[in-house]
């Protein structure tokens, strides 16, 4: 049997097995919670298996077969989505001269650009049109570093380019004309209203950019403009110095907090107890033994592998003589992984406060807080009836900016690696029987596609429920701008103690 159906087996079997112990109509089931079980394969769940189970890959989202609907009188007038980038290449290069034309098919990598529409001139006056088209011709004598193929380090692929144009037309069947709950495309809008009505922020990444230009596209709206060209829709980008959603504005305070979990007994326990999953790897990849980045936590190595099966790409070795990384060690690291995750943005904590999660909590406070503000301030706006604000706002991160998002939501249970293509939806809904505005405003969080879990008392809509599925709009402001520090400037301006 071909390794890639092994592994599919061995994993959608423990999918399965999670799956089917929850009711899989349920729209409030979430996605296993157990770390390393899943679907790793890029593909479906199997048969018999929870549409939302966790899919790595092409993680579960908003989609009309499984939307619950909302109480009746009741109106959409606003969706803020946030979603990680889909598949793309490892961010990471193994180490050494020639080792990724080892560790990869000869095929290499598709980032074929007849697919790519990202472009930074409008045509006439502006300048021409243009696609990138990455070249990695035979002659460069540095092409060993790097794989064959048409992709660099990180890249958004054609599969993650496919995935993120479905999840537009999966989002667009929820909240466009003909959806459940829709909010585009009222009073006859055209295309080009709709995405006039749709504002898009992404990271400073270039995969962001495309993500969100596939979402458009599946969406299909921001089609054409009277004259026939192509319509043009504005992409918000911050300065990587000062943007949150990474996030990537410096934080000296924020800094010095991860040095503090990584020196925490349990961190260390973990690196101790996981040494034969680093010495495995490195006899198969060679050149990462005593390369820090690798082995001060599994990040990369999880990078690597998960980019490779995401696309069906046979397991790895790093030279001629390298044993290839086997499935079983394979499991062991996304295991590791995702306690990594949960571990550093939700359940650290320190010997001064030994309260479950605070020195996590702290450091998502301090590393979220922009966008943290970017988002309560969007809420605020909707409150208030604030005229010119969009009807749906979009953004396009990373993992970093969904462990985080649910780190701030305070999401029950474990906290796993944000898949591909993960998102959290707000809604807000306004309801008719209430008998002022601002107390008619009531929020809806999705995350994974189901009703977010959360930890929070002024998210959760009772005590008999810990959903976020009706929570007035000003209980979860106010929760956001509890979580902003008020010296924030401050603390990450500030040099790291060093005491």
């Amino acid at each position: 049997m071909p390794l890639q159906a092994t592994m599919t087996l061995a994993t959608a079997a423990a999918a399965t097995a999670l799956a089917l112990a929850c009711n899989a109509s349920s729209s409030s089931c979430p996605p296993s919670s157990i770390p390393g079980h899943g679907i790793y394969n890029g593909f479906h769940p199997p048969a018999g298996a929870a549409w939302n189970s966790y899919s790595y890959c092409n993680a579960p989202h908003v989609n009309a077969a499984h939307y619950p609907p909302p109480p009746s009188g009741s109106e959409l007038v606003y969706v803020t989505s946030f979603q990680r980038h889909a598949k793309r290449t490892p961010d990471n290069l193994l180490p050494g001269a020639d080792v990724e034309s080892y560790a990869n098919p000869q095929s290499g990598w598709d980032c074929s650009n007849d697919y790519e529409v990202l472009n930074y001139a409008n045509g006439g006056h502006a300048g021409v049109r243009m696609k990138t088209e990455y070249s990695i011709p035979q002659w460069n004598p540095m092409r060993g570093r790097l794989w064959n193929g048409s992709c660099s380090s990180g890249q958004l692929t054609r599969a993650g380019w496919e995935d993120a144009r479905m999840h537009g037309r999966d989002f667009m069947k929820v909240y466009g004309p003909e959806g459940l709950a829709q909010i585009l495309g009222k009073h006859g809008q055209s295309d080009n209203d709709m995405c006039d009505s749709i504002t898009v922020r992404a990271s400073p990444s270039a995969r962001t950019a495309q993500v969100a230009s596939a979402f458009l596209a599946g969406m299909g709206v921001c089609k054409k403009d009277l004259d026939g060209s192509q319509h043009s829709k504005k992409l918000i980008v911050q300065p990587d110095t000062i943007d949150g959603i990474v996030p990537s504005y410096s934080c000296a305070h924020a800094d010095s907090l991860r040095t503090a979990i990584e020196a925490t007994p349990e961190w260390k326990r973990h690196l101790t107890d996981h040494a034969q999953v680093f010495d495995a790897l490195h006899e198969s990849l060679p050149t990462t033994k005593g390369v820090e980045a690798w082995n001060s936590w599994i990040d990369h190595s999880f990078d690597l592998l998960t980019s490779r099966q995401c696309h069906g790409h046979s397991l790895p070795a790093g030279g001629p003589n390298a044993p290839a990384v086997n499935q079983s060690l394979v499991n062991q690291v996304y295991a590791a992984g995702d306690w990594e995750y949960d571990y550093i943005w939700n359940r650290a904590s320190s010997a001064n406060d030994s309260s479950s999660g605070a020195l996590a909590d702290e450091y998502v406070r301090y590393g979220t807080a922009v966008l943290v503000d970017e988002l309560a301030r969007d809420l605020k706006a909707v409150e208030e009836g604030r005229k010119g604000r969009p009807l749906v706002k979009l953004f396009v991160g990373h993992d970093g900016t969904m462990v985080r998002l649910l780190k701030t939501l305070a999401q029950s249970g474990t906290i796993r690696w944000p898949a591909l293509g993960s998102e959290v939806v707000f809604e807000v809904w306004r309801h008719h029987a209430a008998k002022d505005s601002e107390a008619g405003l009531f929020v809806r969080v999705f995350a994974y596609g189901t009703l977010l879990h959360s930890k929070a008392d002024k998210l959760r809509t009772n005590n008999s429920s810990d959903r976020v599925e009706w929570t007035p709009l000003r209980d979860v402001i106010a929760h956001l701008e509890c979580r902003i520090p008020d010296d924030l400037v401050e603390r990450c301006t500030a040099a790291p103690s060093t005491s």
